[in-house]
């Protein structure tokens, strides 16, 4: 048994369902990476070339007529620009509160819709079609969908959060320790004199080893944190296979359920991912060549994470933690010796 889920075995089981509809799950996959890219390319466009503009323009007027540029002209143009920086971290943060709600109310329905692709095709003999990339959006899915993914990202967010918050902090830190050193004219003084100025400082504030202390502790916060928010990750990896299969799982529902299924696995799953760590270095190389090899790695990944997902969620059924019907299976009979037929299997018999 242990054999037959290994992760060898799990991407041999991939390799072999791939070789039925791999055209459908590239033509799906590379259908979703176009709309995620061109929705956020449009996003950064239009506030990043509206601040870059804003910012060029008036860094061009304070260099016309000038002919010579002394070193102190140079320190003052630098600050200038340190100046600006405030401007374009409020724009990086309405870009990712715009692609946040964008993930909620478009991306998600379309990774889940290709998840449920890809558990059908494991488990039916026909290809399940290219409609399937747009099957959370139809009769009633699209808000049970985004309520379960919302809840989940809420999640993932949270546990995200003291490590970007520090590292913010920290990034706003040092862009302050940096304006005001360029606050004297750096270029015309002597050693002496940038020794002094980097001694007052730093006794302003104290000490120099205060803040060595504060960098470090804050850094080794920030690396628990993150960790520990990759851990969640794998934690609530089932949820979107889970939603994909039924997306009326209530959403509590969902990402508990993917934490019990993923208690004592989600090394597995890290493991899995990191088998891939040759082909994304291949990938890597090919760059170039990316917008049509990405697609036929994703559907690989895919595959054997469908493979995994299927593993998690019988034995979820064998523990009694959700019943089949839950999960998109329907009872073939009604005695004391049940079974049960696959969901993929019971729209076909019903289409026929």
């Amino acid at each position: 048994m242990q054999e037959q889920n290994s992760i060898g075995n799990i991407k041999s089981r991939a390799k072999h369902s791939l070789q039925k509809g791999l055209g459908t799950s590239y033509l799906m996959i590379i259908t979703s990476n176009t709309i995620q890219n061109i929705i956020i390319k449009v996003f950064s466009s239009i506030f990043m070339i509206s601040s870059l503009s804003m910012i060029t323009s008036t860094f061009i007027r304070k260099l016309e007529n000038q002919l010579y540029y002394s070193e102190n002209d140079l320190l003052i143009l630098l600050r200038y620009l340190f100046d600006q920086i405030n401007v374009v971290l409020i724009l990086q943060i309405v870009i990712y509160f715009l692609t946040a709600v964008t993930t909620i109310m478009l991306f998600n329905h379309l990774t889940t819709g290709i998840d449920l692709w890809f558990s059908r095709n494991r488990e039916g003999t026909m290809t399940p079609p290219y409609s399937f990339l747009f099957y959370q959006f139809n009769d009633g899915r699209y808000f049970s969908t985004m309520k379960g993914m919302a809840w989940r990202d809420l999640w993932l967010f949270i546990w995200r959060l003291p490590a970007s918050i520090l590292s913010f902090i920290i990034g706003i830190y040092s862009i302050r320790l940096t304006k005001t050193i360029l606050q004297y004219p750096l270029f015309s003084m002597s050693q002496s004199e940038l020794e002094k100025i980097f001694n007052t400082y730093f006794a302003i504030d104290h000490a120099a080893y205060f803040h060595a202390i504060l960098f470090f502790v804050a850094a080794i916060v920030m690396i628990v944190f993150s960790i520990l928010a990759i851990v969640k990750k794998y934690s609530y990896k089932a949820t979107e296979w889970l939603l994909a299969d039924n997306p009326h799982l209530n959403h509590r529902q969902a990402l508990n359920l993917s934490k019990k299924m993923m208690h004592g696995n989600k090394f597995k799953w890290f493991l899995l991912d990191l088998s891939f760590i040759g082909w994304k270095i291949l990938y890597g190389i090919l760059i170039a060549f990316s917008f049509f090899l990405k697609p036929l790695l994703q559907s690989y990944i895919k595959a054997a994470h469908a493979e995994l997902y299927a593993d998690l969620r019988s034995q979820a059924i064998a523990d009694h933690l959700i019943t089949p019907e839950e999960l998109g299976f329907v009872k073939e009979t009604a005695n004391q010796n049940e079974s049960y037929q696959s969901a993929t299997d019971f729209y076909q018999s019903n289409q026929q």
